[in-house]
């Protein structure tokens, strides 16, 4: 993970690791340190992340991002709920929130589907169940190889990816026009539209203003605030 932000991190861009300090982890956290570069400040601090006193001791609100990870289990010791200490970090941010009414933007990893609903973090977040994207990934290699092409271009960090542009970009602001024409725009520069985000209601609404593979023919009359939703490179 920190190799993939390496090579999208801005120049002094800083990563703050907070971990159990052993071993294993020490010297990943060295090793991935010497790939980094000048470009990416990489930082270990030792400590229990589900203790109020850990979090408090970081600067957790100057963070751009917040990234918490599910913990893998134990050779040998199958644990039954894996998503405990992650259910408690995310509970601690969550006060901490509260605390400053400043919303962290935080991407989990959930290993159990079923604790989504569990998970205290605000609207805006985002959910990665790792063993169910795993799966439909494998299910779908499985029934077409071709397309395992495909997921490495999708999933590498200087590859193409789903990329946010300013609706802007295709069509004017304040014209109603289809979806159709935003399609031909975005083909017109090497890219795939595939949806788009409003921003005309509250953040809480379902989907959070997000549509994909709308009909071609819908139209609307498109904002500087609207976002289209393609495929392609930066």
């Amino acid at each position: 993970m920190i190799d993939q932000l390496r090579r999208r991190a801005r120049p002094g861009s800083a990563v703050d690791v907070v971990a159990d300090g052993d071993e294993g982890t020490v010297r990943q956290v060295s090793e991935a340190d010497e790939r980094s570069g000048t470009d990416l400040t990489l930082t270990l601090h030792h400590g229990d992340v589900t203790r109020p006193e850990t979090l408090r001791r970081l600067d957790v609100h100057s963070y751009d991002s917040v990234i918490v990870l599910g913990q893998d289990p134990a050779p040998g010791q199958p644990s039954d709920d894996p998503d405990n200490r992650t259910l408690v970090t995310l509970l601690l941010l969550r006060q901490l929130e509260e605390t400053s009414g400043r919303e962290l933007p935080v991407v989990t990893e959930l290993i159990d589907d079923r604790n989504r609903a569990l998970a205290p973090i605000s609207p805006g977040a985002d959910v990665i169940i790792s063993g169910k994207l795993i799966g439909l990934l494998m299910a779908q290699i499985s029934q077409n190889g071709n397309l395992a092409a495909v997921f490495e271009e999708l999933f590498s960090a200087d590859g193409t990816g789903v990329r946010m542009r300013p609706a802007t970009d295709y069509v004017l602001p304040g014209r109603e026009t289809s979806f159709a024409t935003i399609v031909a725009a975005a083909r017109e520069r090497g890219e795939c539209a595939i949806g788009y985000r409003t921003h005309d209601g509250p953040s809480t609404t379902s989907g959070h203003g997000v549509r994909i593979n709308p009909p071609k023919g819908e139209r609307r009359r498109w904002t500087a605030e609207d976002e289209v939703i393609v495929v392609g490179k930066d």
